[in-house]
């Protein structure tokens, strides 16, 4: 199952090739730098249990900075590409 809007911007400014291309049960796909990053909820606990409504309000924010306010999640696209540089830790 995929939920995808399609040729929607889902950011503002000059990011016309930036956005989320599709939601599913298993994470977030998100397109930057010509390049699609997926985000597995697996690793990100907030971005899992929250309504696809407010995953949609994404913030992009160059060269690579994902931002959501409202769940107060940060994501460096650097994290995405290479993981292993950037181990989850929980501090809390």
């Amino acid at each position: 199952m995929s939920s995808r809007a399609s040729g929607k911007n889902t950011l503002s400014g000059d990011e016309s090739a930036t956005g989320i291309t599709s939601v599913n049960r298993d994470g977030i796909w998100f397109l930057a730098k010509d390049r699609e990053y997926f985000i597995p909820f697996r690793n990100y606990r907030k971005l899992r249990s929250a309504s696809v409504e407010r995953i949609w309000k994404v913030k992009f924010f160059p060269p690579g900075h994902l931002r959501w306010n409202e769940l107060d999640v940060d994501i460096e696209l650097d994290a995405l590409e290479e993981p292993e540089k950037f181990p989850l830790e929980y501090r809390g």
